[in-house]
């Protein structure tokens, strides 16, 4: 009764969606600061150089979230592999554009 086997990934698919998360959170984030969409939104001054001043510490988080996310759905395939390259392009395009 006391003998259930759990399943070693579980725990790892949070981190994994997490992961992503973070990943993304930032990179969308960047891309709404950074361009034309931050004016459209009405994104203030002080957000925008705040965000210039630490945007290399930004994408280090990022890419390292991204890259555990990556490691961590190699080890446990839950997310399709097409997936994943796919967001993973879009993580490019998206920092790309905040930082050129």
């Amino acid at each position: 009764m006391g003998n259930q086997i759990k399943s070693p990934g579980k725990g790892l698919k949070f981190i994994l969606i997490i992961s992503l998360i973070i990943s993304g959170t930032k990179a969308a984030a960047g891309v709404v600061i950074m361009t034309d969409l931050g004016q459209l939104f009405g994104v203030s001054k002080q957000t925008v150089v705040s965000y210039f001043q630490n945007i290399s510490m930004l994408i280090l988080i990022s890419f390292l979230a991204l890259l555990g996310a990556l490691i961590i759905n190699y080890r446990i395939q839950f997310i399709k592999k097409w997936v994943v390259m796919g967001l993973s392009v879009l993580w490019i395009f998206a920092v790309l554009s905040t930082s050129i």
